[in-house]
């Protein structure tokens, strides 16, 4: 029997750190080809201000990606990644991606994200696809029975879009027609749209095979490797992938190890394994970073920082602590016109 002893994909700090977080479970710890630098774990004021990091060190890393930070302090301009595709930002949960991903757009850095769940079981996605799927089959079927209960669309609609591919109309105008047909929001249905169209032209126009390939892969095997983009994936949806660049955003206990609600609250195995998965995604930079406060599900949490990173040794990790800008005398001095003028009146503010 040969047993696996060197790793071929994590540098020798990363490995460490990951097996102290997996400490008590009896794992064999591999030889890396590399020491490799050591991690990064960094505190934060808000959620807002860990994005912000997020999105300004992946700057500095590629060298400044806009005009503004190669011609400021953001970034020293000199590329330590060769591009977009190498870093990926990671999270607990698809609902902490919506901060991270306007910090990320803010600093003109594009990036695609994959949630817990496949994007095209979500709306507008699944409905589109209901419908193609049902213009691919003979009639009549199940598939458009369905469509026409659900008033996806009617029955002339899709004998309309049934003759447009039988005139050799191009798939995509018939995803576009399919698309002009649904009542969602513009934005959300543009994007979908354009989804489709794109994987429909990369399967030679062949709806049956655009059927095969979205249906049967998952979100991360939509993430192409080849794209120049940040891949914005929860800890789940990172499984079996590997980039030069990790952060690991939300490292905070609620989040990692989840149990922000005991119904839905994680087994604390699974979690840390999660946790050793995400961490392991990184070949030879990985940030791990929390948030003194988060808002999530319309309401702010303070949760203290993860135990899995009190489990990493002092000398695998560089520390640091970003502290909220001091607030300026003339800001001092607006926020007090509008503080009660209570002096003299007898009276404690209300």
């Amino acid at each position: 029997m040969y047993r696996l002893s060197l790793s071929y994909r994590c540098s020798g700090s990363i490995l460490k750190a990951s097996s102290q977080v997996l400490a008590g479970e009896g794992r064999r710890l591999l030889e890396a080809l590399e020491p490799g630098v050591r991690l990064r774990l960094s505190e934060h004021p808000s959620d807002r201000s860990e994005a912000e990091f997020v999105a300004r060190t992946i700057e500095e890393l590629l060298g400044g990606v806009r005009f503004f930070s190669l011609d400021s302090r953001v970034s020293g301009g000199e590329a330590q990644l060769g591009g977009f595709g190498e870093v990926a930002v990671l999270c607990r949960l698809g609902r902490q991606m919506e901060v991270l991903e306007k910090a990320l757009n803010d600093h003109a850095i594009p990036c695609q994200k994959a949630g817990e769940s496949p994007w095209h079981q979500e709306e507008p996605a699944r409905s589109l696809l209901a419908v193609l799927k049902a213009l691919c089959l003979p009639e009549p079927s199940c598939s458009s029975r369905r469509v026409v209960e659900r008033r996806l669309a009617s029955p002339a609609q899709l004998s309309a879009w049934r003759a447009m591919l039988e005139r050799g109309e191009g798939l995509r105008r018939v995803i576009e027609a399919v698309g002009a047909a649904r009542p969602e929001s513009a934005a959300a249905l543009e994007q979908t749209v354009r989804r489709l169209a794109e994987l429909a032209e990369e399967e030679g126009g062949s709806l049956e095979r655009l059927l095969h390939r979205v249906l049967l892969e998952s979100s991360s095997d939509l993430l192409a490797d080849r794209s120049q983009k940040v891949h914005l994936l929860t800890l789940h949806a990172a499984k079996g992938l590997e980039f030069s660049c990790v952060f690991i955003t939300g490292c905070e206990e609620g989040l990692i190890p989840y149990s922000l609600f005991p119904e839905q609250a994680g087994d604390p195995q699974e979690e840390r394994r999660l946790f050793y998965v995400g961490m392991t995604r990184a070949r030879s930079l990985l940030y791990l970073s929390h948030a003194r406060r988060r808002f999530l599900f319309g309401r702010e949490y303070r949760l203290a920082p993860s135990p899995y990173l009190k489990l990493i040794a002092e000398e695998l990790a560089e520390r640091s602590r970003q502290e909220p800008p001091p607030r300026t005398a003339a800001a001092r001095e607006q926020l007090e016109l509008f503080q009660p003028d209570v002096r003299g009146t007898g009276h404690e503010p209300h």
